[in-house]
């Protein structure tokens, strides 16, 4: 059946599927999500916008929201960087 998807299915044509290492017990908002697939279609793969084509190690350290690794996004906007084992 996949052979065949071309078939039946037509390509997207941009990016549509984004995923990225999180703290443990944290839960993403619809809106977290939505802000790593913009990240991820404006500045491409990155820790914080991962791709399962170009995948990153876990962070180690502090780890900061999706919209926060941006350059674009004033540090002001972004709530304290959180700290992963």
């Amino acid at each position: 059946m996949l052979r065949r998807r071309r078939e039946w299915f037509e390509p997207f044509g941009d990016v549509y599927a984004v995923t990225g290492w999180i703290p443990a017990g944290h839960i993403p908002t619809l809106t977290e999500a939505g802000q790593r697939l913009d990240l991820l279609r404006r500045e491409g793969p990155s820790p914080a916008a991962v791709t399962f084509r170009d995948p990153f190690p876990a962070a180690r350290g502090r780890i900061r929201p999706a919209n926060c690794q941006s350059r674009s996004v004033p540090s002001t906007a972004c709530p304290p960087t959180l700290t992963a084992a």
